[in-house]
């Protein structure tokens, strides 16, 4: 295992990459964007979905414990992830069901 932990490491930098470069596109862009123009001529855009967590996760399954907790951590702020994607149709489903009953 010791002549793959590098290959193993790369997986996790490169998904910390791409997670942070999808916090980054998610908020942190949208805020200096907005300093610089209008909401209505805000361009939004997107981030890399799901290839951050995936090498994440296949990352973690060989790599130490100790990247563990910091691996899950990234894995949670990837905004462009999995639990995203559950989170918005689950919200979106909802609202569709509380604009029903009001009709």
């Amino acid at each position: 295992m010791d002549s793959f932990k590098a290959i193993w490491i790369g997986l996790f930098i490169s998904g910390t990459l791409i997670v942070i470069s999808n916090f980054y596109v998610s908020f942190i862009g949208y805020w200096i964007q907005i300093k610089k123009v209008s909401k209505k001529d805000y361009k939004h855009t997107s981030g890399i979905p799901f290839i951050g967590q995936l090498l994440l996760l296949i990352s973690l399954f060989k790599l130490p414990n100790e990247f563990l907790l910091p691996g899950s951590a990234l894995i949670l702020l990837d905004t462009s992830g999995v639990h995203i994607f559950f989170v918005t149709v689950g919200y979106h489903y909802i609202k569709d069901i509380i604009i029903n009953k009001k009709k």
